[in-house]
């Protein structure tokens, strides 16, 4: 789980840009909140030609995705149905009014309920509870963390190479009632956005015993 920089995410702008690429940014984890901001490429201050949303659009509760762009796209295909220039798409599952109004109701919480706000708080407390658990266990490296995303490596010795660690840190998780679902040897948290700090703390416990059971089996 790679983290962008802003100046990184600035110079790709700029370098599409240039050469006439269009930009497509997948906010489909990081968006609705997940970064601070609504929109995870608003940290560094660009405009992407598409940008794709689900998940957080939602809050999970119904599957919902939406792909926006700018006007300039958008205005090569608006046009009337006899000059042949318009983008037809269409899907089986689209126009479920039931998941719009799921997310209308996402968006007004998100807005009335400051998480966004809430998440700017919980950004050092992630990160803060992480490096405990690096400290405690010996065992992860690599700490990064934006708004309500945390993730670390798992640190393996030279016979320990081959193994899928990651996964025996999933699977004592679970025993305990937590869902650390691993990227290889990466452990990450995302917890909901409106999460409390005694839940955060109830998992800062869980992922410490979870890489102690698994490195001493």
């Amino acid at each position: 789980m790679l983290i962008y920089s802003k100046d990184f995410l600035k110079r790709l702008r700029s370098w599409t840009t240039k050469h006439n690429i269009h930009l497509i940014a997948d906010e489909i984890m990081t968006g609705f909140g997940r970064t601070g901001l609504p929109f995870a490429h608003q940290h560094a201050g660009i405009e992407p030609d598409f940008v794709c949303l689900a998940k957080g659009l939602t809050g999970g509760w119904l599957p919902m995705s939406a792909v926006l762009t700018t006007n300039k796209i958008y205005n090569l295909f608006y046009a009337d149905f006899e000059d042949n220039k318009s983008f037809l798409h269409s899907h089986t599952h689209s126009g479920n009014t039931l998941a719009a109004a799921v997310a209308l109701e996402c968006l007004k919480v998100l807005e009335e309920e400051n998480i966004y706000s809430g998440v700017d708080l919980m950004e050092p407390v992630l990160y803060e509870l992480m490096l405990d658990v690096a400290q405690k266990t010996k065992r992860l490296t690599n700490i990064r963390n934006i708004g309500a995303i945390v993730a670390a490596d798992l640190v393996l010795d030279k016979n320990q190479q081959a193994g899928r660690y990651g996964y025996k840190v999933f699977q004592e998780a679970i025993k305990l009632g937590a869902f650390l679902r691993p990227l290889g040897n990466t452990i990450y948290w995302l917890p909901p956005l409106n999460t409390h700090k005694n839940v955060l703390l109830q998992l800062n416990d869980i992922t410490i015993h979870a890489i102690n059971q698994a490195f001493n089996h």
